[in-house]
């Protein structure tokens, strides 16, 4: 104030009174709290920004070496932490669920939930915590230094980035690798088309309908419905024994139905040896009959289920036990990343955070149990209709229970189309390949792994808005989002 006063006094103007004077300073001492917050928000970001390189007006500005090393560093050490404790919180509260059903005596022992039989999801964590660690913290050291010696940014640095940080794709096993890549290619993929989109080059006939999600979802389920029964083999063997889990079928009948859709003779023996200790003297029988023809027309629902002889109650029973096998795996997916990756609002409200959780769990619990039921409805009816079997049905089975899709929430539905679509068009495309249609190129999965993130990477920090909501929260967490766009855009004297 008093320097003002004596400017004001320079320029000839009129002295500024003492009320005047104690005005100004009772309104500055009143200044809103936030604002001054934000102010020195913008202070530090901008700090940020000299390291970092994420705003669009800092051209001529070059990262801090030493700045960006710290970043990084910093990035690597905090998203491996986060990632690690998540995998490992997920594994530890499934093991407890389990134990509780199983053995409730054993959920107080530390060596039952963290013993030599859980060691597979803590190397699960540290390969998680390394691969998410090194995947970001890798891509904000190389976008700071292709800033620092090109002198510029662009969306190429995003990209270039993204292609050269997803090596960190080793710290994955190899068989998980493949589900990996085509996930992230899913991602991919929905933000080249909604660019392409709202830029007017190209967009499919009815992208706009509001049901678009469940349309997909229920094509690319059929495929692999499909595949589950006839073509097994092109289907990841962990994706297909979470399936076998899941259905109501035991998996030598499955082989029995395979066989007998290509005209190949059905062992009979083995099926009675893996129900031998399972069925009694009546199911037996049951089975026994179901089997005397080793080139049978079709297997009838005495093969499929021959402990019960009611499909309808057999109905129900696969949605029953379909739902107690998978709520602990929902209810674990849910709740750890709730409260591990939204840990303030958990301390805030926490009753409400996990209510809401067990909510979720429970909603996307009962659409599986419904799929699988109405899968297994669907083969029953058509044996009870028609004498003749056939590779189609299954593919129709797929189709009618996919329509469980509308159990699930919007937002959830269009996550779960992108998570089925790559993993159909993989099917068709090992199908075609084992006709010689097509050929494998080495560290194919590798490659597209590095195209689809540098891709995905560049969307989220150009144009966030073509990759879902949803998707983009989760990317947020360990990537922040390019604010500064709109923060640094018109700069503050």
């Amino acid at each position: 104030c008093n320097r003002m006063q004596s400017r004001t006094g320079q320029a000839g103007t009129r002295t500024l009174t003492p009320a005047e004077i104690d005005d100004l300073r009772r309104s500055l001492s009143n200044m809103d709290l936030k604002r001054l917050i934000d102010i020195a928000t913008e202070e530090v970001e901008q700090r940020k920004a000299l390291a970092l390189d994420v705003s669009p007006n800092s051209d001529a500005l070059k990262p801090n070496l030493t700045l960006l090393m710290q970043e990084s560093l910093r990035a690597f050490g905090y998203n491996f932490l986060l990632a690690f404790n998540v995998r490992l919180g997920v594994g530890v509260l499934l093991r407890f669920l389990r134990l509780l059903q199983s053995q409730p005596k054993s959920v107080a022992s530390m060596t039952a939930l963290m013993g030599g039989d859980s060691l597979h999801y803590r190397v699960d964590a540290m390969r998680l915590g390394l691969f998410i660690g090194s995947l970001t913290g890798g891509f904000k050291l190389l976008r700071g230094l292709l800033h620092h010696f090109r002198g510029r940014e662009d969306g190429w640095h995003c990209f270039v980035a993204g292609f050269v940080a997803s090596t960190s794709l080793f710290f994955v096993e190899q068989d998980r690798r493949r589900t990996l890549a085509l996930y992230i290619f899913a991602r991919a993929a929905q933000g080249m088309y909604n660019t392409s989109k709202s830029r007017g080059w190209f967009h499919f006939w009815g992208s706009k309908w509001n049901h678009g999600d469940a349309l997909l979802f229920i094509l690319s389920s059929s495929i692999i419905m499909y595949a589950y029964a006839m073509r097994p083999e092109t289907l990841p063997s962990s994706y297909w024994n979470f399936i076998v889990k899941t259905g109501p079928i035991d998996r030598t009948v499955l082989e029995a139905v395979k066989n007998n859709n290509r005209n190949l003779p059905i062992d009979a023996d083995k099926i009675i040896a893996a129900f031998s200790k399972r069925l009694g003297g009546e199911a037996m029988a049951r089975l026994k009959s179901g089997l005397s023809n080793p080139f049978p027309p079709i297997l009838t629902c005495a093969v499929l289920h021959p402990h019960n002889e009611s499909c309808s109650y057999h109905t129900w029973d696969t949605f029953r036990n379909a739902f107690t096998r998978t709520f602990p795996l929902y209810l674990s997916l849910t709740v750890v990343p709730a409260v591990v990756l939204k840990l303030p609002r958990f301390f805030r409200s926490p009753i409400s955070v996990v209510v809401r959780a067990f909510a979720s769990a429970w909603q996307s619990t009962t659409f599986l149990s419904a799929f699988v039921a109405l899968y297994m409805a669907v083969v029953c009816l058509h044996r009870r209709l028609f004498k003749l079997d056939h590779r189609s049905l299954y593919v129709f089975a797929g189709v009618i229970s996919s329509t469980a899709i509308w159990i699930e929430r919007k937002s959830r539905r269009a996550e779960l189309a992108l998570y089925a679509m790559p993993r159909a068009a993989d099917t068709l495309y090992t199908i075609l390949k084992d006709r010689k249609w097509l050929v494998g190129l080495p560290y194919g999965v590798e490659m597209l792994f590095a195209v689809s993130v540098g891709a995905l990477l560049y969307f989220h920090q150009h144009e966030p808005d073509t990759i879902s909501p949803l998707f983009a929260k989760i990317v947020n967490i360990f990537i922040p989002p390019n604010k500064l766009k709109q923060q640094l855009s018109p700069r503050r004297n």
